[in-house]
């Protein structure tokens, strides 16, 4: 390369500067260009997180689809109603005539399906509300409205099992007897009139599969109706009804279990009155919960569209 020659040193000290300036720009035009590269790079400039923060992200989205798929809701709410009721007396019952595992088996099998038919139910109704560009939220209210008039009915139910009790006491009291508890009333006495007129009407069965339809048919005819049955139809229209399956039949296979293995036992240290109050405050706190929900439109308990 040719020498520049210089007329005077000002002019060489001009070029020396534009020169140094030049070579600055050019340093950080190659900066910038890596720290550029370096967003793209994942082995530069990239902050990875922990293991325990890996696991807790994990955790909280597991959490969520749980409680959006509505599996602990339904599962508290069908627990509380199936210990103590109807159907979990029919089930002790029939324990100590035809097996425990007959029983049982039986018992959720029927279960199952009508567990599973109120859910598609439930769904049927929720999805049809919005093929009808109902309002988003109208399900919510009639959830909650549903789960307020289950839980009232469940508290006047303890209220009447309350006066019931105490005045069996006192006709005992009066008779001289000891006031013990009197089965003349509540879900109990409901199960042993079942019993009494499906033994009027039929023989008993005397084979295994006889006795397995028996327990089949009696299973499906008393939860056609119950609060469970529609317990089970209203989470559905809210949450996502294969969920909804899970819960309840877990819950389900819980109280069926507690029934055929310790039913008699177990019966003699609850409370319908107990379980009836639990399960009437839980299903109008849900109630509650699932109005302010509708109103706010903030998910608490989850949803199909949460």
């Amino acid at each position: 390369m040719p020498m520049r020659c210089y007329s005077t040193p000002d002019a060489f000290k001009a070029n020396a500067v534009r020169q140094s300036r030049a070579a600055r720009l050019t340093r950080r035009a190659r900066a910038d260009r890596r720290f550029e590269m370096s967003q793209f790079d994942p082995n530069s400039g990239v902050t990875r997180p922990t293991a325990s923060e890996t696991f807790g992200s994990a955790f909280a989205d597991f959490n969520d689809g749980v409680f959006d798929a509505g599996i602990p809701q339904s599962f508290v709410l069908i627990l509380l109603t199936e210990i103590g009721d109807k159907t979990f007396f029919l089930a002790m019952m029939l324990a100590a005539r035809h097996g425990k595992l007959q029983v049982f088996l039986a018992s959720i099998s029927a279960l199952f399906f009508m567990t599973l038919g109120s859910a598609l139910a439930g769904y049927l109704v929720s999805t049809s509300a919005e093929m009808l560009h109902s309002s988003v939220k109208i399900m919510d209210w009639v959830a909650a409205v549903l789960f307020v008039l289950f839980g009232a009915q469940m508290l006047w139910d303890a209220r009447k099992l309350h006066k019931e009790d105490a005045k069996d006491e006192e006709v005992a009291a009066l008779l001289g007897g000891e006031g013990a508890r009197s089965s003349s009333h509540g879900e109990r006495a409901d199960a042993e009139e079942t019993l009494r007129e499906k033994d009027e009407k039929s023989p008993p069965p005397s084979t295994r599969w006889e006795a397995f339809a028996r327990v089949f048919s009696i299973m499906m005819v008393a939860e056609w109706g119950d609060r469970s049955m529609f317990a089970t139809l209203t989470l559905a229209t809210k949450h996502n009804p294969a969920g909804v399956v899970v819960g309840a039949m877990a819950a389900h296979v819980i109280a069926n279990a507690l029934a055929v293995v310790g039913g008699e036992l177990l019966s003699k240290r609850i409370s319908e009155k107990l379980m009836a109050t639990l399960g009437g405050l839980f299903f109008v706190g849900f109630g509650a919960l699932t109005a302010y929900e509708a109103y706010t439109g903030n998910e608490l308990l989850g949803g199909i569209g949460g």
